[in-house]
């Protein structure tokens, strides 16, 4: 793994946080260990970068996975929840989970509570002319209402930390953006509990300034099923 793709930049509640440069070059051999499940997906991208951008944040993925572990790579065996949520196939697995806009990746690994649920979601900043659109599909009427009193470059700002809090507590669900998902999660970069029938998320987002994008990190605090979220 190439030591320029890689940075750790923050560990939340024992959960560490990477950032993964997609672009970087990669090195001889970087993506040995992938399987053959996701070779096959990277080559069903049109284009070029798209695919390497996929394989380089497989491989970091699978890099911090074995790592933890003390195993190779390619001796990791991902399995893939209902909505596409990534697993690894091993008692002593953490929780962990991957995301990725343009050219940049966030891995979030927990490594000391195997039993726990995250999911993170990371956003490169840019100009959103449809954000009330597509608030109005999946936000609160609070927080549109908050988006339409916002001027540009604010509004568009918002609304990826708010799209980032919302997805990253789904993912912590295995859930997805399918179904209703009203999720009352705010558009603030504050820490916070996002609470739902029968659950509830601790929620942190940052700001990424040197990267140009904003982030944000949901762990579970009860279990609750994904259709708890959707209600």
């Amino acid at each position: 793994m190439s030591v320029h793709r890689l940075q750790q930049f923050a560990t939340v509640d024992g959960c560490q946080l990477w950032l993964v440069d997609l672009d970087a070059p990669a090195m001889p051999q970087e993506f040995d260990g992938l399987s053959a499940e996701e070779l096959a997906r990277a080559a069903r991208f049109s284009f070029a970068r798209h695919r390497k951008r996929f394989l380089a944040g497989r491989a970091a993925l699978r890099h911090l996975l074995a790592r933890h572990l003390g195993r190779s790579p390619d001796t990791l065996a991902l399995g893939y929840g209902p909505h596409g949520k990534p697993f690894l196939q091993d008692s002593r697995a953490p929780a962990f989970n991957l995301s990725h806009s343009e050219g940049i990746g966030l891995v979030a690994l927990l490594a000391e509570h195997n039993d726990a649920a995250i999911g993170v979601d990371i956003e490169v900043l840019r100009p959103l002319p449809d954000a009330p659109e597509l608030a109005a599909a999946n936000f609160e009427p609070a927080e549109c209402d908050q988006l339409e009193h916002m001027c540009e470059p604010d509004r568009s700002k918002a609304f990826l930390v708010g799209w980032t809090r919302k997805e990253a507590c789904l993912k912590a669900l295995g859930s997805g953006f399918s179904g209703p998902t009203r999720l009352a999660t705010g558009l603030e970069l504050d820490a916070g509990v996002v609470a739902w029938k029968d659950g509830a998320a601790s929620v942190r987002s940052f700001e990424l300034p040197a990267h140009g994008a904003v982030a944000s990190l949901a762990r579970l605090q009860t279990a609750s099923a994904p259709s708890a979220a959707l209600s």
